[in-house]
């Protein structure tokens, strides 16, 4: 089965690389883009996660804000929520790419949306 997906968007806000028990690197982010249909216009989300040098490369290279090519796998993960049992999907990244050059922004015409301080509506 082919399990493959390319994303491009903003990383929505600030994360941090952290180490699990075992020892490995991983870092917890979303990608956010409009999607347009019509006159109608709706924010998108895909929460992601990288492991081991993807994590460190992420942190090293980007930061919120940034426009990036992910790519990767989509999986659904089980968590607990207060003794609930959830499920959400994530974006296992296998590879990063820049977009632009760093420090250099991107223009688009939902820059003026963009508060980043919003909530996330999941």
């Amino acid at each position: 089965m082919l399990n493959k997906l390319t994303i491009q968007g903003k990383i929505f806000k600030d994360f941090e690389v952290k180490t699990s028990e075992s020892g490995v690197d991983y870092a917890h982010f979303t990608i956010s883009w409009y999607e347009k249909y019509k006159d109608k216009k709706q924010k998108c989300y895909v929460n992601c996660v990288a492991y081991g040098h993807n994590a460190k490369f992420l942190e090293k290279f980007f930061s919120k804000g940034d426009m990036v090519l992910v790519e990767g796998k989509l999986l659904s993960v089980k968590y607990d929520d207060h003794g609930h049992e959830k499920w959400a999907n994530q974006l296992h990244v296998d590879s990063f790419h820049f977009c632009v050059p760093k420090g250099q922004a991107v223009a688009t015409d939902e820059d003026s949306e963009d508060e980043g301080d919003e909530v996330l509506p999941f």
